[in-house]
């Protein structure tokens, strides 16, 4: 046997002794439900996707919209003109008609957001946009599409 070439040392130390800090209780993970793992999964609607989705079942023109100016691909968003059918090549956007708006707003049952009237609305053209306009004597507040979109979506 051979020495130990190093001999053990000894260490003290001269430091305040440290504080230690209370133990942290391990917090227990809560196991998700299906629903709220369904929700997270889900993926976020579009405000108005609804009222888009409404209009193209109410009219097949708008199943594929096609730009008037450039004959390009075309989408239909809602704006603060209305729902107006937006070009992707051009970035023209053109009004949808008010007649057709007045069948959607029929088809959709929408109410006004200050009476909560059914059947109020009527389809207006105006220079900055098409609105509906609530024909309730007591009321006559204007609607827009981004406001009826935003309920409906609420509704569902």
């Amino acid at each position: 046997m051979q020495p130990d070439p190093l001999p053990e040392r000894s260490t003290t130390t001269t430091s305040a002794p440290l504080r230690t800090r209370k133990a942290r209780q391990p917090q227990l993970e809560i196991p998700r439900t299906p629903i709220q793992i369904r929700r997270s999964v889900e993926p976020i609607r579009k405000p108005g996707i609804q009222v888009i989705e409404a209009l193209k079942d109410l009219d097949e023109r708008f199943q594929n919209p096609r730009c008037l100016q450039c004959d390009g691909n075309a989408q239909l968003d809602i704006t603060n003109e209305g729902i107006v059918i937006s070009c992707s090549i051009c970035k023209k956007a053109q009004r949808v008609d008010s007649k057709t708006l007045q069948r959607l707003a029929d088809h959709l049952a929408a109410t006004c957001f200050w009476c909560k009237k059914q059947r109020t609305l009527k389809s207006v053209e105006r220079s900055y946009g098409n609105i509906l306009s609530c024909q309730n004597p007591i009321c006559g507040r204007n609607n827009t599409w981004q406001g009826i979109s935003e309920r409906i979506g609420r509704l569902l």
